[in-house]
């Protein structure tokens, strides 16, 4: 999931909040992965939990196919 995400192979990753483009997809999952709570994201990007928290649920539904893609191309 991490090297998906980092690498992004469908830059489908760099999607962000409007009006916010350092608050891509890809930093919220890095920022995830790395064990950050919603509260700190919330603080360091000075959003709201409820905004980014939508956002991301929407994105993921969005992606997971692709991600689940990645990863079964990657383990066979």
């Amino acid at each position: 999931m991490r090297q998906y995400i980092e690498s992004d192979p469908g830059r489908l990753c760099q999607k962000h909040i409007r009006e916010h483009p350092q608050v891509t997809f890809q930093a919220l999952a890095l920022a995830r992965l790395d064990g950050k709570t919603w509260k700190e994201m919330s603080e360091f990007f000075g959003i709201g939990i409820p905004a980014l928290n939508n956002f991301f649920q929407r994105r993921l539904r969005e992606f997971a196919p692709d991600i689940r893609r990645y990863v079964q191309e990657q383990s066979d």
